[in-house]
């Protein structure tokens, strides 16, 4: 049987074909042009790898990925390959795949704490940074919260608890975006850990765990004085701007039970908290904001667009009804391009919401933006069928309304190809079919087939 093994394994041929079905994942990944060695090493076949090797086969040879049987060992975790490897001269120990990782690289990644224990004790790179994302073995350990490794690296003083990756990230940012609490707080008790380090975005290890909603570890980081709850990014986003934005509302009643937290704080694009949970129709966070005193309702971005406006927009129907249910809000106000929170919910076609602006005797259905176009002229060009039967139905809008290029609803309907709406405007007689725009052209001529 053991010659059978050794002959199908030192048949190159066959042994690539091997690896390539039961070795890789992907198709992108194939041929491989793996080994015998590397498929005994896949398998943890350590009598059959010894054999290889007292037959001749190279120890360290390598596949199309730069792999070799030692990385592929460390890899799966097989303790007793590794060992007998690593007793082996004609072996690199620190040999660099395609993508610059190790064998403790690999290690690491997938948690073999054995066989880390293994390479930490050869003469090898502990702080080795792969090509892509300039990851340590310790960061890899740390992204995928392998604390027993995590734990191993940091017994050590040759490696750097606090390196920064390809986007300045250090080990604890990693752990605080995929709350790894128990990690985190190996981390937090060290001296040469920076808590309150920033990337290459200027976002901190807090920003990362209130973005993803991490309220364990959230809580970690604020009960320290040497981490600045409201710190701002790159862009001006706080930690609490995050959680905003994400719903999570635990995290964002951490922050807002805060002295030291600005609850109405601009980025620079001028957005707030309240802003950002709006347009992205976190209802319950949104509560949170209007319940406040400190908080402006109705604030104004650097495009003057106010929450509300952004609900409309991404129609987000119940959190629309929040702003217009209070006396602070402005229903009809403008961005810097003219239009109304119902212009922009016209454009994008949400029904509902557009129902509820035209229900109220405090906005005006038939507005004008900068190009002089209406909300009936924004749902004709998108082609939302329903949304411009609601404006045609009402005595206060002109259905035949031109913009700055002399184009009506019917005009922008036709160019583009929206033939159930031009329909509807076809049937009406307060509507001109052969309106010319500025430049002498007629619906029928803007149409794509013209």
């Amino acid at each position: 049987m053991k010659f059978l093994a050794l002959k199908f394994l030192q048949d190159s041929s066959k042994a690539a074909c091997a690896a390539d079905i039961s070795m890789v994942e992907y198709p992108s990944q194939r041929p491989t042009n793996y080994s015998g060695m590397h498929v005994s090493s896949f398998f943890g076949l350590t009598k059959i790898i010894d054999y290889q090797l007292k037959n001749g086969a190279m120890a360290d040879s390598k596949g199309r990925d730069g792999k070799s049987p030692l990385s592929i060992s460390a890899e799966n975790g097989h303790e007793a390959v590794v060992n007998l490897l690593l007793a082996r001269d004609d072996v690199d120990a620190d040999s660099k795949d395609s993508d610059g990782r190790t064998p403790l690289s690999l290690a690491a990644e997938y948690g073999r704490e054995g066989v880390v224990k293994l390479f930490l004790l050869q003469d090898v790179d502990v702080n080795v940074k792969g090509k892509v994302y300039d990851q340590t073995p310790l960061s890899l350990a740390v992204e995928y919260g392998h604390e027993a490794v995590v734990k191993l690296f940091l017994a050590r003083d040759d490696v750097d608890a606090d390196s920064k990756d390809l986007d300045g990230q250090t080990p604890l940012s990693c752990a605080a975006k995929y709350g790894h609490e128990a990690v985190v707080k190996l981390f937090l008790a060290r001296d040469d850990v920076d808590a309150d380090s920033k990337d290459s975005n200027g976002q901190t290890p807090l920003s990362y765990a209130a973005k993803y909603g991490r309220e364990a570890v959230v809580k970690l980081f604020l009960v320290r004085d040497d981490v600045d709850a409201d710190s701002k990014d790159s862009n001006g986003q706080t930690p609490l701007s995050y959680a905003a934005k994400y719903g999570c509302e635990a995290v964002v009643k951490l922050f807002l039970a805060r002295d030291d937290v600005d609850a109405d704080s601009k980025d620079e694009d001028g957005q707030t908290p309240l802003s950002y949970a709006a347009k992205h129709g976190q209802e319950t966070v949104v509560k949170l904001f209007l319940a406040r005193d400190d908080v402006n309702a109705d604030p104004k971005d650097s495009n003057d667009r106010t929450p509300l406006l952004w609900a409309a927009t991404n129609g987000h129907e119940a959190v629309v009804k929040l702003f217009l249910a209070r006396d602070d809000v402005d229903a009809d106000s403008k961005d810097e391009d003219g239009q109304t929170p119902l212009s922009c919910a016209a454009e994008y076609g949400h029904e509902a919401v557009v129902k509820l602006f035209l229900a109220r005797d405090d906005v005006d259905a038939d507005s004008k933006d900068s190009n002089d176009r209406t909300p009936l002229l924004w749902a004709a060009s998108n082609g939302h069928e329903a949304v411009v039967k609601l404006f045609l139905v009402r005595d206060d809008v002109d259905a035949d309304s031109k913009d700055s290029n002399g184009q009506t609803p019917l005009s922008h309907a036709a160019k583009y190809g929206c033939e159930a709406v031009v329909e509807l405007f076809l049937t009406r007689d307060d509507v001109d079919a052969d309106s010319e725009d500025s430049d002498d052209r007629t619906p029928f001529s803007l149409a794509p087939n013209n």
